[in-house]
């Protein structure tokens, strides 16, 4: 689900940009900061699957 609206912020801001439009700026700063938000969570395994599923980091071997 994070994918598609990190994609969606993406399309909506280049095409802002593309027509010159200030909006284009908020949706870049909206875009970051989502992005952030989930790699954040993604690092410190707060981050579940679509099945409910808590997201592990790779373990390595010892």
């Amino acid at each position: 689900m994070h994918g598609l609206v990190d994609f969606a912020l993406f399309v909506v801001t280049i095409a802002l940009f593309l027509h010159d439009n200030p909006l284009a700026l908020l949706f870049l700063l909206a875009d970051v900061l989502h992005t952030i938000i989930v790699f954040y969570k993604l690092i410190t395994e707060q981050e579940r699957d679509g099945q409910g599923r808590l997201v592990c980091l790779a373990s390595t071997p010892v």
